[in-house]
């Protein structure tokens, strides 16, 4: 149901009008390292639903060009609740962008499934993860070391492009080079064969 859920409300992704839904959304934080990870939770008006994590491609930020807001609408529709994350160094997160890293994203991104798991109002039983650009890579990284997932969800990872002025933020002499997007597609095939706990689908 989770799968199912996920991939029609991704259709947001491609383009399709934002989806009716009574959504609560109330703007959440939490630490890694001592920096804080802000953050977006929706909630739909079901009782204890499953939850979407969302994570965002290399120099965006939690809303990715208002795709993840219309997506989280989505999946409300769908009855799913969802949490986007401003990785450390972006958005209204604390830290330099200068240090980004993957490893440092993906710490991000597991001790987001951890807040997910404290939070009484969502199914931490039933999580799925949607990784869009070098999130794909993130997610499939984070999923397959947690092993929590149920569904996990690369939306054309290869073919997002971030805005201008991630542009700007990636032309920085001061940007480390481990933050440089590699060959996304390989990447998460690689990552979701290495665990049989999710279903992965790469669209």
């Amino acid at each position: 149901m989770l799968r199912k859920a996920m991939l029609a409300a991704l259709c947001i992704y491609f383009g399709a009008g934002p989806s009716a839904a009574r959504t609560n959304e109330e703007i959440v934080s939490f630490q890694v390292d001592g920096t804080k990870v802000a953050g977006t939770l929706s909630l739909p008006p079901q009782a204890h639903p499953p939850v979407v994590l969302m994570l965002h491609g290399f120099a965006g930020d939690r809303d990715e060009e208002d795709i993840f807001p219309r997506a989280a609408k989505a999946f409300a529709a769908a009855g799913l609740a969802s949490l986007r994350i401003d990785f450390r160094g972006a958005g209204d997160s604390g830290g330099s962008f200068a240090d980004t890293t993957f490893s440092r994203q993906i710490e991000d991104g597991l001790a987001a499934l951890q807040f997910l798991q404290s939070d009484k109002r969502v199914d931490s039983a039933r999580i799925g993860i949607v990784g869009v650009s070098q999130g794909g890579l993130v997610a499939a990284i984070v999923a397959a070391r947690s092993g929590l997932p149920k569904a996990l969800a690369l939306p054309l990872p290869h073919r997002h492009q971030p805005s201008k002025a991630g542009l700007e933020k990636a032309s920085s002499p001061q940007v480390s080079k481990a933050a440089m997007p590699v060959s996304m597609p390989l990447a998460c095939i690689c990552a979701s064969r290495s665990s049989k706990k999710f279903t992965a689908s790469i669209l």
